[in-house]
C-alpha cells in the first residue's frame, strides 16, 4: 500500500477519513497533528539526549494516535532503523534517556522535523 492511515483503537471517528489518504505529505514520511498542550521537555532526560544532539526542549509533540503514512517515504529515510536506534540507545543507557512508555518517546525523536502538520481537527485530546 502506498499509504496507510493509521487511528488507535479509542478514536471517534466523526468525518471521513478518506481525506487523509489523499492529504499532501510535503515529501514528508508522515503527517500527524501537533499538540502543544505537551512539549518536548517532559519526555526526556536532556542531560542524556545532549550526547546525539540539540533537540529544542520547548518542541511540541505531534501526536501518532492518528497519522498517515508514505508506505515509500518512510522506508527511503529509514524511519523504522530510526526508531529502533532510539530505542537501542534507551536501552543501553538504562532506560534513563526518555520516559512515559516505549513507543511516544523514540517516534518523537526519529520523526523531529520530518512529518507534516495536520490540523488539530483530524485529533482532538481529552474528549
Amino acid at each position: 500500500f502506498p499509504r496507510i492511515v493509521y487511528l488507535d483503537t479509542d478514536v471517534i471517528v466523526q468525518g471521513d477519513i478518506l481525506e487523509l489518504a489523499d492529504v499532501d505529505l510535503g515529501g514528508h514520511p508522515v503527517a500527524a497533528v501537533e499538540d502543544c498542550s505537551q512539549r518536548f521537555e517532559i519526555y526526556f532526560n536532556w542531560h542524556e539526549l545532549a550526547k546525539f544532539g540539540n533537540v529544542p526542549r520547548q518542541t511540541c509533540v505531534f501526536n501518532h494516535g492518528i497519522f498517515v503514512m508514505d508506505t515509500a517515504k518512510w522506508r527511503k529515510d529509514k524511519v523504522t532503523e530510526k526508531i529502533e536506534l532510539w530505542m537501542g540507545r534507551f536501552a543501553k543507557g538504562g532506560g534513563t534517556l526518555y520516559k512515559f512508555g516505549m513507543s511516544q518517546p523514540p517516534w518523537l525523536l526519529a520523526l523531529y522535523n520530518r512529518y507534516k502538520r495536520l490540523g488539530i481537527e483530524w485529533n482532538t485530546r481529552g474528549l
